[in-house]
C-alpha cells in the first residue's frame, strides 16, 4: 500500500537511471523508504504492473518528472517516438497525476535539459509544459537537492498549502526558501500590460507567482501583502486585482494575466513576500476550460472539433489539433468535446492546424467578432489528407 503523502519517481531508465537513484538515495534518507516509490523496487512480485503504478499515481502527494536531454525525442524499437505511443509508461504516468488536483507535479530537469514546449509534447501531457521546474546538474547536485526536499518538506508536512513549490528559475538556488530581509522584488520601471502564456486544457492547481501578473509600476525593499482581493473560489480574468502590495516605495496593485478559479491563498494580509512561494493556486486554470466547468463569464467561443480522420490514422499514428487565438499560444484541443474558449469583445483570428507525426498540413483561419454578452458556436472538421487545412465553420 503507497502511503498517501509519497513521493513518486517518473522517469525512463536509458536515460536517467544513475541520477535519478541517486536522487532517490537521499529522498529516503529524508523522508524513508516507505514514502518513494518507484517503478524499479516498489512493486512486489506477483502485483499487476499496470493496476500498482496506477494506484501508485493516483496515492503520492508529489510526482517527480524527472527529463533528459533526449527525453522529447526519445524513440523505440521502430524509430516512434516513445511519448506518441499513448502506453508508454512515463506518458501514462505524467497524465495520470496531472488529472489529479491533489498530486503536485514537478518537473527535474537533468544533464543540462530544457522544458519541453507544449507543442512538442502530445495529448494531456502537454499541461507538462508549464509546470514550474527546478534544475538538478551533477557540479550543484547536492545544494540544488537540498532546495528541492525544503519544497517538498512544505507540500507533504503542509498540505492545506497546496502549492509551495521551488522558484521557477531553472537554476535553483542552495539552502532553504529565506524570509526577506532586504529588497525582495524590484519592478525595473512598468512592465508592458502583455499576459503571460496560459496553461493549457484545465490545468489543476496552477501555482501564480507574483511576476506572472501584471505589474504597474515599481515596487522595492521589503514587500508585504497589503491586502488580498480575490478569495477561494473567486473567479478571475485577465486584468482583474488580485492583490495589494506594499514596499518602501509605495503600494502596487497586481493584475490577474490568467483566466481561472482562486482554489488556495497561500498568504494573509500583512505577510511578508517568500521568493519562490505562489501568491496562490488555481483550482481551475488555463486559456481553455471544458464547457462542464461552468465558467462564469458569458463571452467566449463553444468550441466542437469533431474526430481526427480514419483515413489519416489508419496506420495508427497519433494526431491532435491544435488552436489559437490572435496567433498566441497555440494549444490542444481534445477531440470530440465541446469546450469553452474565453475570450473578450472584438475581432479575433482563430487559427486551427491538424497535427500528425510525419505529415504536413496547412493551417486554417477566420475572423470572428465576439460581442459583449454573446458566445458563439464554432466547429472544425478535420481534413481528408496530407497537405490539407480542415475547415472551421461558425
Amino acid at each position: 500500500m503507497v502511503d498517501a503523502g509519497c513521493i513518486f519517481l517518473n522517469y525512463r531508465r536509458q536515460q536517467s537511471e544513475w541520477p535519478t537513484l541517486r536522487l532517490r538515495d537521499r529522498l529516503v534518507e529524508v523522508f524513508g523508504s516507505g514514502r518513494i516509490f518507484t517503478d524499479v523496487d516498489s512493486i512486489e512480485p506477483g502485483q499487476d504492473f499496470t493496476k500498482a503504478l496506477e494506484a501508485a499515481v493516483g496515492s503520492c502527494r508529489v510526482l517527480l518528472a524527472v527529463i533528459g536531454r533526449d527525453w522529447v525525442n526519445a524513440c523505440d524499437d521502430t524509430g516512434r517516438r516513445r511519448l506518441e505511443n499513448p502506453r508508454d509508461w512515463v506518458r501514462i504516468e505524467i497524465e495520470s497525476a496531472l488529472r489529479r488536483p491533489k498530486v503536485q507535479v514537478i518537473p527535474v530537469l537533468i544533464d543540462g535539459a530544457t522544458m519541453p514546449q507544449a507543442e512538442q509534447l502530445p495529448g494531456e501531457l502537454a499541461q507538462l509544459s508549464l509546470r514550474q521546474a527546478v534544475e538538478i546538474t551533477a557540479s550543484g547536485f547536492v545544494g540544488q537537492v537540498e532546495s528541492l526536499i525544503v519544497a517538498l518538506q512544505k507540500i507533504l508536512e503542509h498540505p492545506s498549502v497546496k502549492i509551495p513549490s521551488p522558484p521557477r528559475s531553472a537554476h535553483v538556488p542552495t539552502g532553504p526558501v529565506p524570509v526577506p530581509t532586504g529588497p525582495v522584488l524590484v519592478a525595473t520601471g512598468p512592465k508592458p500590460v502583455r499576459p503571460a502564456a496560459p496553461p493549457p486544457v484545465a490545468c489543476t492547481s496552477y501555482p501564480v507567482l507574483p511576476e506572472d501578473l501584471l505589474w504597474p509600476g515599481p515596487v522595492t525593499g521589503n514587500v508585504t501583502v497589503e491586502r488580498v482581493l480575490v478569495g477561494v473560489g473567486t473567479w478571475m480574468k485577465i486584468g482583474d486585482a488580485v492583490v495589494v502590495l506594499r514596499g518602501e516605495s509605495g503600494s502596487v496593485t497586481l493584475r490577474s494575466s490568467y483566466i481561472g478559479q482562486v482554489g488556495a491563498l497561500n498568504y494573509q494580509n500583512g505577510q511578508p513576500l517568500v521568493p519562490g512561494l505562489p501568491l496562490l493556486a488555481l483550482a481551475v486554470s488555463g486559456w481553455l476550460f471544458r464547457v462542464n466547468f461552468k465558467m462564469p463569464f458569458d463571452t467566449g467561443v463553444l468550441f466542437s472539433p469533431g474526430m481526427p480522420a480514419k483515413k489519416l490514422d489508419a496506420d495508427g499514428t497519433a494526431s491532435r489539433l491544435m488552436v489559437a487565438v490572435d496567433n498566441e499560444g497555440r494549444r490542444p484541443v481534445p477531440w470530440g468535446s465541446t469546450s469553452l474558449l474565453y475570450v473578450p469583445a472584438g475581432n479575433h483570428v482563430f487559427s486551427a492546424i491538424y497535427e500528425q507525426p510525419g505529415s504536413s498540413f496547412k493551417a486554417v483561419s477566420e475572423v470572428v467578432k465576439i460581442r459583449s454578452g454573446r458566445r458563439i458556436a464554432m466547429s472544425y472538421d478535420a481534413p481528408r489528407g496530407a497537405g490539407r487545412s480542415g475547415k472551421l465553420r461558425c
